[in-house]
């Protein structure tokens, strides 16, 4: 048997509806009058007491029993006495996160990324990092709308890289919603070429294996590779891992000259010069010294590498800055 329950006058989702926090302009001033402090102490009385939070109104078993009805009315044919009316079944209670399912978070590390921009716009540096005290991986501020965020009253401490200001949360309009202080601390960002792949000695490096990445100071170190030309046609000493700063040591020019291969000797002296035929006793790449044996003599005697099939005897009056390739003798010149 249906029984039919009077129709409910009242709808159930104005129940869940909660006013938006507003903050007057007067508030706003009176915040940016007293800038929070460098340690962050500052936690803004002001709007805590203005924007105190709006208890979510949530159906109850009590509100929901005053929406229904004491008794269900008898049907036709019978009487009071053998009719039991079964009680209503009772309406179902929203969860407290399906109440709250359209509500916008905005992360710590978006307050963080506009700090950063304001931090670089005041010639910090061309990129700059910046950190929140006390940041954590939940939300820093929810709303039932889209919202952006802005800084106000930035100060800068450069001597400790500290910083802190007031953070705006506005709506797509401009309107402010809201705003906490904040401090924290932050870091100058570095461009840094790396390789999007592991790679191993005898690797070439192109142009297509890198790509350009920010890392802070805390990363990075003079002797890194910071230019990306540096890095192409270079091969790994033994084997560098994928994203992350080069240093100087783990790349190498590739070898130009096989251990054991005949090449050319060039000798040099003030007003004469010799060549003769001789064997590469190591692999290297052009500049790289190494040594090599006179076939003829049987000598071995240091010498740089100019080219693929070529190297040039070091003489006790070179200098260090002379060992560079040595450009191709004229064939009039050899003996």
């Amino acid at each position: 048997m249906n029984l039919r329950l009077p129709a409910l006058s009242l709808s159930l989702a104005l129940l869940f509806s909660a006013p938006a926090l507003a903050v007057s302009q007067s508030d706003i001033d009176a915040l940016f009058a007293h800038p929070p402090l460098r340690d962050g102490t500052d936690m803004n009385q002001l709007l805590q007491q203005k924007t105190a939070a709006v208890a979510v109104p949530v159906a109850t078993p009590q509100s929901l029993a005053s929406l229904q009805p004491s008794a269900a009315p008898v049907p036709p044919g019978l009487t009071s006495t053998n009719f039991t009316p079964t009680a209503p079944a009772p309406l179902p209670q929203p969860s407290a996160q399906a109440a709250l399912k359209n509500i916008f978070d905005v992360s710590y590390s978006e307050a963080e990324e506009a700090v950063s921009a304001a931090l670089a716009e005041r010639g910090i540096a061309d990129k700059v990092s910046a950190l929140m005290d006390g940041r954590k991986n939940s939300a820093i501020f929810s709303y039932s709308q889209p919202t952006h965020v802005e800084t106000r009253g930035l100060q800068v401490d450069k001597d400790h890289t500290r910083w802190s200001a007031n953070i705006l949360f506005t709506t797509l309009n401009g309107e402010v919603i809201s705003a906490i202080p904040a401090a924290g601390h932050y870091s100058e960002v570095t461009e840094m070429p790396v390789l999007k792949r592991a790679m191993h000695n005898g690797e070439v490096i192109s142009e297509g294996d890198i790509e350009l990445r920010d890392f802070t100071a805390n990363r990075t170190r003079t002797d890194m590779v910071a230019d990306l030309s540096s890095l192409i046609g270079k091969t790994p000493v033994h084997s560098v891992s994928p994203f992350r700063p080069i240093r100087d040591t783990e790349i190498a020019a590739m070898p130009i000259l096989k251990r054991d291969a005949l090449v050319q000797i060039d000798y040099t002296v003030p007003g004469m010069q010799i060549s003769t035929a001789g064997q590469a006793l190591a692999a290297g790449a052009r500049g790289d010294v190494i040594d090599v044996r006179n076939t003829t003599s049987k000598k071995v005697v240091r010498a740089v590498i100019t080219a693929a099939d070529r190297v040039q005897v070091i003489t006790p009056t070179m200098q260090t800055s002379q060992l560079t390739p040595a450009p191709v003798p004229n064939s009039a010149n050899i003996q």
